[in-house]
């Protein structure tokens, strides 16, 4: 009986050890605040159209959510088509504080089996008129997972959405709520 059982056991180990799926490597994140960011805080912040890979779903999700995030963090965001109407306002270094976003790795290889993609972006909160740099978030291969995959092309559109809510988040995760004084 042992003599079957050692062999069954050795053999159900590596078979099983194969079926495992390759975990991901866990992604990266930076964030850093500008040290006298308290004194240098902007009231009013256009945010950029996102630049980079993301699908354009996405990417208009995305500002949208920024934009959200800011004005529950205290902020005032500025309409999307304010900003795209003086872009030279809107640039670091302009006359009005910007948050620039860019995505350049977006890793849909899984999304429509798990609900996941791999992604790399940054956020940058620039000082108007110097265009210092007052918050920046570096995410660097991080896996957002959607709450449920799309079972059809008609619940694509919601998957796409939910993303960029998840990238929003992530990106914004340590700017801090603006004071009242």
């Amino acid at each position: 009986m042992i003599r079957i059982a050692l062999p069954l056991f050795l053999a159900s180990a590596l078979l099983g050890g194969g079926c495992a799926a390759p975990s991901s490597p866990p992604g990266s994140t930076d964030y850093r605040l500008a040290e006298d960011f308290d004194g240098r805080r902007p009231a009013d912040v256009g945010v950029k159209a996102v630049e980079g890979v993301a699908p354009s779903r996405v990417a208009s999700g995305v500002r949208e959510e920024l934009r959200e995030r800011l004005l529950s963090r205290r902020f005032a965001p500025v309409r999307s088509a304010e900003v795209d109407r003086r872009p030279g306002d809107y640039r670091p270094g302009g006359s009005q504080a910007v948050l620039v976003v860019t995505v350049t790795t977006w890793d849909a290889e899984r999304l429509w089996g798990d609900g996941s993609v791999r992604v790399t972006a940054d956020a940058r909160l620039h000082e108007a008129g110097t265009g210092a740099l007052l918050y920046h978030a570096h995410i660097k291969d991080v896996t957002l997972r959607a709450p449920a995959p799309a079972r059809s092309i008609e619940e694509r559109p919601g998957v796409f959405d939910a993303l960029a809510s998840l990238l929003a988040d992530r990106l914004l995760e340590r700017l801090p709520v603006k004071g009242d004084g």
